[in-house]
């Protein structure tokens, strides 16, 4: 555990902290009250032990005596170190570091060190006062001479004197040298590694990356900053801030499998552990910044503060030389929240427009069969809406494919563009039914309307054309491609069974697909819409008088259960055979007039029914679930293949002409 997961364990037990501590002493509200850190009797020092201030201390006798944790107050009650305080805290908690608890860092000291009869320490040179490194140093960039001291700064005089490089040397933390970074103090470009360091095979054995700065940090606090360059670490420990430097820069890109700050991190890994709070001092170009959202999850996001620099300046030694103050950069240090954290009032705006939409109009696109023609019956409620996925379903023949192609054709009216990766059939009969639903009859009266159909649907329809098993994955990347380029708000999947990488039975790739929608739909704010099939219906519930729920799509429950929404769409198989039956009896050319009369009243009746059922089966934004909406259908050779809301309903001409007068469904037989 680290020292601020210790903290706030010590938080928990605070009075009894207090009262090992410093015994003889009482507790007051949220205080524990002694006298001093001496255990001298009296009220004038006082500890924090519950609320917001548990564990910030103050002696009001003498104020050189205070501090912000319970870790703090034991290192100042015993004398003690911190880490000496992290482990005596550890023990009180009864916290064992056992290996399989965290990271064992790495504690190697490199064969370098005894290779050869010369030691690298002693080609460290410290910094002479009077040289062109010491004046760099303190007329330059302001760093005082304990602090060169106490970090052990080096130089060199190197090419016969022409160039005087200050050296950096990077120690473990156990006090071995094992790094010495060299630049030339006029020139930025040119810098290098202590041959013996810089070998890549030098640290396969033993010489692994470690912060700079370790060797200039006193252990009597359990703060530090960490910087990204050594000069910028060399300043704030000017300004009384222990500091270390990370070793490779910002290097901020990062893969799956490999982070580039991995090495100094597992090398360094018990020594930052007993800090309660690590300021994270990147530079403040983009790169440094990138770098910070990298390092925070791995250092502990609870404990790191982000340091920000100010206008004009990018680094800590920039800030320092031009004295705009450390102090205040350490003070205004903040927390970087999780992109994906966020408060409520964040979405205030969002959560308003859900109450009451903007201009009084619900978002999305609405259904073609959304309102009817009775003006007291209220609209059909439900939406396409970006950023979901919406599983069609339904046995075969029920009319999913002719319902989604009707809807599609509505949408390109509002101005909205759909792509359709139609992989059971050729391109050309997807468009010859969506030309048939446009124009409202079965089939254009000449080729000017065939052509003018078609330019319409270049404008609001993109196809992707591909007949069998196809690999979702290349079918989302050109899909990608086409929300980018084109802008378009719809894409069909039709249908799930002629995904190649997407079997049946494969439950983890159907669960894969609809994650890869879902992240599809999200980032380009798209619908997506998947067509699926029905398991096929038993003996106690036969589709004629039953239709598919929500849990009989074949497949993963991952497909109806990661989606949006779900439509069933539903036909009515009976009344076709119901009235297939009563023509067969009426071709009977001896059959009874009055039995002919009463077939015919049969007849009417079995007209009224409906053709099919569009059934909402789970609408995951309103939560208005299940939805039923009878339809009836122009079907046929010669009919518009459209769905109308009433047996006698008006045929929408989406392309062209004047719209035709209502049309009677039952004139022809339905054909899904």
């Amino acid at each position: 555990m680290d020292g601020r997961q210790i903290k706030e364990m010590l938080n928990q037990r605070a009075l009894e902290v207090c009262e090992l501590l410093l015994p003889g002493g009482k507790a007051e509200k949220n205080n524990y009250v002694i006298g001093d850190i001496h255990r001298t009797p009296g009220d004038s020092f006082k500890i924090g032990i519950s609320g917001e201030k548990c564990g910030i201390f103050h002696d009001f006798a003498d104020s050189s005596v205070k501090g912000n944790n319970l870790l703090e107050l034991w290192c100042q009650v015993k004398g003690i170190s911190f880490r000496d305080a992290l482990r005596q805290a550890k023990e009180f908690l009864g916290v064992r570091d056992d290996p399989w608890q965290r990271m064992e860092g790495k504690r190697l000291v490199g064969r370098l060190q005894q290779s050869g009869p010369k030691r690298l320490e002693d080609e460290l040179k410290p910094v002479v006062e009077v040289s062109p490194v010491w004046r760099w140093l303190t007329e330059i960039r302001k760093i005082g001479a304990e602090t060169i001291r106490k970090y052990r700064i080096g130089e060199a005089f190197i090419q016969k004197g022409q160039r005087h490089c200050v050296v950096f040397p990077f120690f473990d933390p156990a006090g071995n040298l094992v790094r010495m970074k060299f630049r030339d103090i006029n020139d930025k470009g040119y810098m290098f590694l202590h041959p013996k360091t810089a070998d890549a095979s030098a640290y396969k054995h033993g010489a692994p990356l470690h912060l700079f700065g370790i060797q200039g940090v006193t252990d009597k606090t359990g703060i530090v900053v960490i910087t990204e360059g050594e000069i910028d670490a060399l300043s704030f420990a000017e300004c009384g801030y222990p500091a270390v430097s990370v070793p490779i820069g910002a290097q901020p890109h990062d893969t799956n499998d490999k982070c580039s700050h991995d090495a100094w991190i597992e090398a360094d890994y018990d020594w930052l552990e007993a800090f309660v709070t690590i300021y994270l001092a990147m530079d403040g170009d983009e790169a440094g910044r990138q770098a910070a959202r990298l390092l925070i999850p791995r250092l502990g996001r609870e404990r790191v503060m982000v340091v920000d620099y100010p206008a004009g300046c990018k680094d800590g030694n920039e800030c320092m030389v031009k004295g705009l103050g450390i102090d205040s950069l350490i003070e205004h240090a903040h927390d970087l929240d999780p992109e994906e954290l966020k408060k409520p009032s964040h979405f205030r705006e969002e959560v308003w427009e859900r109450f009451y939409p903007v201009a009084g109009v619900e978002p999305g696109d609405d259904l073609p069969w959304s309102t009817t023609s009775d003006p007291d019956s209220l609209p059909f409620p439900f939406m396409f809406r970006e950023s979901e996925v919406t599983v069609w379903h339904g046995y075969n023949g029920h009319g999913k494919t002719i319902a989604l192609d009707h809807c599609l054709i509505h949408f390109a009216t509002r101005g909205r563009r759909s792509c359709v990766a139609s992989l059971e059939m050729p391109a050309s009969m997807t468009l010859q039914n969506i030309i048939r639903q446009g124009i409202g009859r079965g089939k254009p009266a000449t080729r000017a309307e065939f052509d003018q159909a078609m330019d319409w649907l270049d404008k609001y329809l993109w196809v992707y054309d591909f007949v069998g098993s196809a690999d979702s994955r290349k079918v989302i990347e050109c899909w990608e491609y086409a929300a980018k380029k084109y802008g378009i708000h719809h894409f069909v999947m039709d249908s799930l069974m002629k995904l190649q990488d997407v079997s049946n039975i494969d439950l983890d790739a159907q669960k894969g697909l609809m994650n890869r929608l879902n992240d599809f739909a999200k980032k380009y704010k798209v619908h997506v819409h998947l067509v699926a099939h029905s398991k096929k219906p038993d003996a106690k519930h036969p589709k004629e008088k039953n239709w598919p729920g929500e849990l009989d799509i074949s497949g993963s429950s991952d497909l109806p259960n990661g989606a949006w929404n779900v439509i069933c769409m539903w036909r009515n198989e009976n009344k076709q055979n119901d009235r297939d039956r009563i023509y067969q009896e009426l071709r009977n050319s001896r059959l009874a007039s009055d039995k002919r009369v009463e077939l015919e009243a049969e007849l009417q009746e079995i007209d009224q029914r409906n053709d099919a059922m569009f059934i909402v089966q789970k609408q995951r934004t309103n939560g208005v679930f299940p939805l039923h909406r009878q339809l009836w259908f122009d079907g046929g050779r010669e009919g518009s293949w459209q769905f109308g809301t009433e047996r006698l309903f008006r045929v929408v001409t989406y392309i062209g002409g004047d719209p035709p007068e209502t049309v009677d469904p039952e004139s022809a037989r339905p054909g899904m």
